[in-house]
């Protein structure tokens, strides 16, 4: 029986001043400090024959973990357009993120970690005619582990797999890029939009998997039999990802209906880790599907559409 318990809060703030440059441009300075703390506090009890209950409790698989992350950022992004459909901005983030990891039970240490980064960003909208226009959207963000992942506590549930945090983790840096392109023509009831995500990590989050060929001691003592396998987050650099979404619609006037084509394609790039040797897994995903819904009066309605 395992009782795991977590909890945890943040409080976060942001304030902005805005000074107008010239006619259309703008200079925007920031400042959002964040402050974020998170318990868990894991209990197992085996089964105890004597009295018929699960009071016997485990020390080898119980574990009070603490984790706080201290974040302060700071930026300035320069402005220039005239209207959201023109609008050209730029900007740049410096962050210091502090990890603090305590464990508690069933024996102490502390980890404290330090991170400091540069964050660019960047966002370009262009109305290119009275009926098309496209937005390019590009941002660098961070991401702390969560305190599950930190917390250094062997769940043996399944003797087969067994799973445990690290709490030598450290933040993941993602690079985010994102493009859209949009046509409308209101007169003829015509519209297409193009969609494309971009994204890579450094440090990136993944899960290592150690499969044990003899009977070996893991950490607190708990044996790993042979043939089982424990897995534990790690950092790898290498992940990247597509995204791409395309839908067009139309409409088809000989029933009164209004049909809409749509076609996807994503691609991931996922490291990891087998017996401490790096691996990759490349996903690839292929979507398409149609569908017609008719317009034609308040009393009779259908929608038709595969994928």
């Amino acid at each position: 029986f395992t009782d795991n318990l977590t909890r945890g809060y943040t409080i976060s703030s942001n304030l902005t001043y805005i000074e107008p440059i010239g006619k259309k441009g703008q200079l925007q300075f920031s400042y959002a400090p964040s402050f974020s703390k998170n318990k868990a506090d894991q209990q197992t009890f085996q089964y105890d024959p004597g009295d018929g209950k699960y009071s016997e409790f485990d020390i080898s698989q119980s574990n009070k973990f603490e984790n706080i992350v201290k974040t302060q950022n700071g930026g300035i992004t320069y402005r220039l357009g005239n209207s959201r459909d023109n609008q050209f901005a730029v900007g740049v983030n410096v962050q210091q993120s502090k990890l603090e990891s305590e464990r508690i039970f069933p024996t102490t240490t502390f980890v404290n970690k330090t991170f400091s980064n540069i964050l660019p960003n960047l966002q370009w909208s262009r109305k290119i005619s009275p009926k098309s226009s496209f937005r390019l959207f590009y941002r660098a963000s961070t991401n702390a582990p969560s305190v599950n992942q930190l917390q250094d506590v062997v769940n043996s549930s399944n003797v087969l797999l067994l799973s445990s945090g690290n709490p030598e983790l450290k933040q993941q840096t993602s690079h985010f890029l994102s493009g859209r392109y949009t046509f409308t023509n209101t007169q003829k009831g015509q519209s297409l939009f193009a969609n494309i995500f971009l994204q890579a990590s450094q440090d990136y989050i993944t899960n290592a998997t150690f499969r044990a060929s003899q009977d070996s001691v893991i950490q607190q003592g708990i044996v790993l039999k042979q043939g089982s396998q424990l897995i534990k987050p790690i950092n790898l650099d290498g992940y990247k990802s597509l995204r791409s979404f395309l839908t067009y619609s139309m409409p088809v006037k000989f029933i009164k209906s209004n049909i809409n084509l749509n076609a996807g394609f994503s691609y991931s790039k996922l490291p990891g880790q087998v017996n401490y040797v790096n691996s990759v897994t490349d996903n690839y995903t292929y979507s398409t599907g149609a569908g017609l819904a008719s317009n034609i009066n308040e009393y009779i309605d259908f929608n038709l559409s595969y994928s």
